[in-house]
């Protein structure tokens, strides 16, 4: 367990991944008191997948997009 935590901790993966969610979470929420979080429950994350999104023809949920930005954005950092 302890060495699980720390891998967490000290994924350059998982701070891309979490930094991206948090980005995307200040957008959706722009314009709002929530618009502009410095982080975010951790819950959120199960949220996610129940977040529908359509970019024309494509449909999906939020956990759809990030991984498609993450992957754009960091190539091969989902692949650790």
């Amino acid at each position: 367990v302890a060495q699980g935590c720390q891998s967490v901790l000290t994924s350059t993966c998982i701070r891309h991944l979490l930094g991206i969610v948090l980005y995307v979470g200040n957008y959706l929420n722009g314009g709002t008191p929530r618009g502009r979080a410095d982080g975010f429950a951790l819950d959120t994350l199960v949220l996610m997948r129940t977040v529908k999104m359509s970019q024309g023809d494509k449909a999906g949920s939020l956990v759809d997009y990030i991984t498609g930005q993450m992957e754009r954005v960091y190539p091969g950092d989902l692949h650790e």
